[in-house]
């Protein structure tokens, strides 16, 4: 549903039901890491800017990353 995001050596995804899988960005790429963001409507793709991912679901945004 959302493009996938690449950053790094990680690509970011987020499917319709608002759940983020972290992979791999190999030949053959692994599940990192996976989170339920929310359920449901999910917003758009993943943004990355300055080491921060920003996820918006529903009528939410979040911003994950180190500050400062």
């Amino acid at each position: 549903w959302a493009s996938p995001t690449g950053a790094g050596d990680k690509i970011y995804t987020i499917n319709k039901n608002g759940e983020v899988a972290v992979l791999s960005a190999t030949d053959s790429p692994q599940v990192l890491y996976r989170v339920d963001m929310g359920g449901a409507n999910w917003g758009s793709s993943i943004a990355i800017s300055h080491g921060q991912l920003f996820i918006r679901v529903k009528d939410q945004l979040y911003c994950i990353g180190k500050t400062g």
